[in-house]
């Protein structure tokens, strides 16, 4: 007798028997097969096993090695996004493709249909806290999710406000409120007297709560800490091609080119929680959605989009962070102690 047709007896017994009998079933079956118990009981009380397993479909493949290769210039370019981010920002990219390769029609389409599987400072001290070191202030707004950047050199006050001030210019909608964490460098009277004098709505995340905060430490990720590592930057030159970065090629890609994802809601399914996201979008195609909007603003910014190619882009990105890196204080805790006990 086969396994399949064993397994198939021996399951309609356990079906059909007492407690007692079946615990002797099952016993009988991992010593047989030398199964688990755990996986023994899995089997038995799942379907009945078929007598002759479903033959599986053949299945070619879908994509040809030209459009696997054009898919995987655009995923280096635009800096490796998940797969359905990567869905979602194909069409920005493909007529700046075309200048680059050659692609059919055929390729095209299949890279059309491709199908998907399944306000916060960063600090740049590297392994020593010591001193003055950078800190990238970003900004991200919920609804969009727009984000600006701007490098700081400490958490001085002044330094956060006019920080702020500078990204609230670079918004292309009004800043109306913002929400921070409980640090020093921003409950402070600086930043309180210079949003009343703006009008901004300032509130705060609860103590030791950093889910409050879930969008920004994400951009925290994808716009600072992946780009630029966890090297100690303690320059004024440093802060200045940072921020060379921030208000330039960076805002560009991250806001005109790259898609993100917005959880709609969550679904509980007894045990499980399902989350539901919304379609990828681009910020900027958020924001022209949005109501209240700026039409000469986005129109700006859609022409912009329009005349830059996210390849050049992608690789003037690529040079600005080999010239960022060059700055960099590897020096260690250890290094500095030594050096002071000299």
């Amino acid at each position: 007798m086969g396994r399949r047709e064993y397994l198939r007896a021996i399951h309609d017994r356990y079906q059909r028997g007492s407690p007692a009998k079946k615990g002797a079933i099952l016993d009988e079956l991992c010593h047989v097969r030398g199964y688990h118990r755990k996986h023994a009981i899995r089997l038995l009380n799942g379907p009945r096993p078929e007598v002759r397993p479903r033959p599986r479909r053949s299945r070619g493949p879908s994509y040809g090695r030209l459009a696997i290769q054009a898919l995987a210039q655009v995923w280096e370019a635009a800096g490796y996004p998940w797969s359905v981010r990567l869905r979602a920002l194909l069409p920005l990219w493909l007529p700046w493709l075309r200048k680059r390769l050659t692609l059919t029609a055929e390729i095209e389409r299949q890279l059309r249909t491709i199908s998907p599987r399944q306000i916060d400072l960063v600090s740049h001290s590297g392994a020593c806290a010591d001193g003055e070191f950078a800190h990238s202030f970003n900004l991200t707004d919920i609804h969009t999710p727009w984000t600006e950047t701007r490098a700081v050199l400490g958490k001085g006050q002044t330094g956060i406000v006019a920080a702020l001030e500078d990204m609230r210019q670079s918004l292309p909608f009004r800043l109306q409120g913002i929400d921070s964490d409980n640090g020093s460098e921003f409950l402070n009277a600086h930043l309180v007297r210079y949003c009343r004098t703006q009008q901004i709505q300032f509130t705060r995340g609860r103590p030791y709560k950093k889910d409050d905060n879930a969008h920004i430490e994400q951009k925290n990720w994808t716009h600072v800490r992946r780009l630029i590592g966890w090297d100690r930057y303690d320059s004024p030159a440093a802060v200045g091609l940072l921020n060379d970065l921030y208000r330039h090629e960076l805002p560009r890609m991250m806001n005109l080119f790259q898609p993100s994802v917005k959880l709609r809601r969550k679904e509980r399914i007894g045990s499980r929680v399902k989350r539901v996201y919304d379609v990828p979008q681009t910020p900027l195609d958020r924001l022209r959605a949005g109501p209240g909007i700026d039409q000469a603003a986005v129109a700006k910014l859609l022409r912009l989009r329009a005349a830059t190619d996210p390849f050049v882009l992608a690789h003037t990105i690529e040079q600005k962070l080999e010239r960022i890196a060059v700055l960099a204080n590897r020096r260690d805790r250890s290094d500095r102690v030594t050096s002071q006990m000299a």
